[in-house]
C-alpha cells in the first residue's frame, strides 16, 4: 500500500504542472469550452490514478515476469534459442502495445487504406522481435554496445538515403510508438534479467541499452518494407475533428472500447507467464498469486490512463493547439517548449525506466534528474517541431 501512495503521489505531481499549463492558456491565448475543461478536469484525475496503479501493478507482475523470463532464456546457454525465445516474446510484447495499435490506424487512414494497419503492426513488431533477440545476444557475449548502434544506425542511414519521406517520417513514429506502457517495462526488465544471470563487472550496464536497440526494429522494418514494395507518394484523407459532447457521455462510451483494449494489450504476456510458469519458473501458490493480482492492477490502471487521456485530454491538446496557430503562432515555439516539457512527466513508460535506472544503480543515477533531463530534451524536441 505505501508503495501505491509513493506511486499516486509522484504522478499528482507531475500531472500537476500539465493542468495548470491548460487553465493559464485557457484564460490567456486559447480559451475552450467550459464543458471541455470539466471533461479535462476529470481526465487528469483519471489519469493520476490510472497512472499510479498501472506503475504499481508494473512493479509486482511486469518487471518480475520480464527478469523471470530474462533468467529463464539465459540459463539456456544456448545461442540460437536466446535470438529466438528474445524474438518471440519481442514480437508478441509489441503487437500487444497500445501506442502501436493507434499509429497502425493512424498510417492506414493517412494512406487511404493502401497500407493496411495490420501489416504495419506486424511489421513493426518483427522489427523489434529482431533487435530484441540480438540485444540479448550482445549481454550474453558482452558485445559493446556503441558498436552496435553504430552499425544499426548506419544501415538505417543507408536506407533512409533511399526510402521515400513518409515512409522515413512513419518509421520513426513507431519507434517511438514501441517505448509504450507495455514493452518499456518489459524489455527492460528482460535485459535485466539477463545481465543480472550473466554476471560479471559490466552486469549493471549490460542491463540498458535494450529499449534503445528494440526501438531502432521498427525504423529499419518499414524503411525496408517500403523499398521492398516500392511505395512512394502516399496520399489520404484526415477525418475532420469533432469534439467530444457533455461532460460524461464520452468517457462512459469509450469505456468499454478501452477495457477491450487493456484486456488484449495483456493477455499475451498473461499467456506468456502462464506458459513459462508451468514450463520453467514452477512458482509457488503465493509468489504466483502476487503476479496475477499485480497483472489485474495493471489492467484497471491501464483502462482508467486510457480513458483519461482520450476522453479528457487528447482533444484538448488539438483545440488549443489550432487556437494557437490561428490567433497567436508567434507563441507556438514557446507553448510547445511548455508543453513538451510536462507532458514527459505523465508518460508510464518514463517513469518505469527512471525507476529501473535507480534501482539498478543503487541510487548514485537520480530518477528525478533523468526526469529533469528527458523533459528538456522533449521540450525542445517540441519547440523545433513547432517551429
Amino acid at each position: 500500500m505505501d508503495i501505491l501512495l509513493k506511486q499516486l503521489k509522484g504522478v499528482s505531481m507531475s500531472v500537476l504542472p500539465i493542468t495548470v499549463l491548460v487553465f493559464i492558456l485557457n484564460f490567456t491565448a486559447a480559451p475552450i469550452d467550459t464543458q471541455m475543461l470539466i471533461r479535462f478536469l476529470i481526465g487528469a484525475v483519471s489519469v493520476i490514478i490510472g497512472l499510479g496503479i498501472f506503475l504499481f501493478g508494473a512493479h509486482i507482475a511486469i518487471v518480475p515476469i520480464g527478469n523471470l523470463m530474462g533468467e529463464t532464456i539465459a540459463k539456456t546457454n544456448k545461442a540460437y534459442m536466446v535470438g529466438i525465445l528474445g524474438f518471440i516474446l519481442g514480437f508478441l510484447i509489441t503487437v500487444a502495445e497500445p501506442d502501436l495499435q493507434i499509429l497502425a490506424r493512424q498510417v492506414n487512414l493517412a494512406s487511404g487504406g493502401i497500407i493496411s494497419g495490420t501489416l504495419i503492426l506486424i511489421v513493426v513488431s518483427a522489427g523489434v522481435g529482431i533487435m530484441v533477440g540480438i540485444g540479448l545476444l550482445r549481454i550474453l557475449y558482452g558485445k559493446p554496445l556503441n558498436k552496435l548502434f553504430t552499425i544499426t544506425y548506419f544501415i538505417i542511414f543507408l536506407l533512409g538515403l533511399k526510402a521515400a519521406e513518409e515512409f522515413l517520417a512513419i518509421s520513426v513514429d513507431a519507434s517511438g510508438a514501441t517505448t509504450g506502457a507495455m514493452t518499456t517495462p518489459f524489455i527492460l526488465a528482460l535485459g535485466l534479467g539477463v545481465s543480472q544471470l550473466k554476471g560479471g563487472k559490466t552486469a549493471e550496464e549490460d542491463s540498458f541499452g535494450m529499449v534503445g536497440l528494440a526501438s531502432a526494429g521498427p525504423i529499419f522494418a518499414i524503411l525496408i518494407m517500403s523499398l521492398v514494395r516500392g511505395l512512394t507518394n502516399i496520399e489520404g484523407a484526415i477525418e475532420a475533428f469533432v469534439p467530444h459532447i457533455g461532460v460524461f457521455t464520452p468517457y462512459l462510451r469509450i469505456f468499454p472500447q478501452f477495457l477491450k483494449e487493456s484486456a488484449l494489450t495483456l493477455v499475451p504476456l498473461l499467456i506468456l507467464f502462464l506458459i513459462f510458469d508451468k514450463i520453467r519458473f514452477k512458482l509457488n501458490k503465493r509468489s504466483k498469486g502476487a503476479i496475477l493480482k499485480g497483472l489485474l492492477y495493471t489492467y484497471v490502471g491501464l483502462t482508467l490512463f486510457l480513458v483519461g487521456v482520450n476522453a479528457g485530454f487528447m482533444e484538448v491538446g488539438r483545440v488549443m493547439g489550432e487556437s494557437i496557430a490561428e490567433f497567436h503562432p508567434w507563441a507556438l515555439p514557446l507553448i510547445g517548449f511548455l508543453l513538451g516539457m510536462t507532458v514527459v512527466l505523465a508518460e508510464p513508460a518514463v517513469y518505469v525506466l527512471t525507476e529501473q535506472v535507480e534501482e539498478v544503480t543503487a541510487g548514485h543515477i537520480k530518477r528525478k534528474v533523468i526526469l529533469v533531463a528527458l523533459s528538456a530534451g522533449i521540450a525542445f524536441a517540441v519547440s523545433l517541431s513547432m517551429i
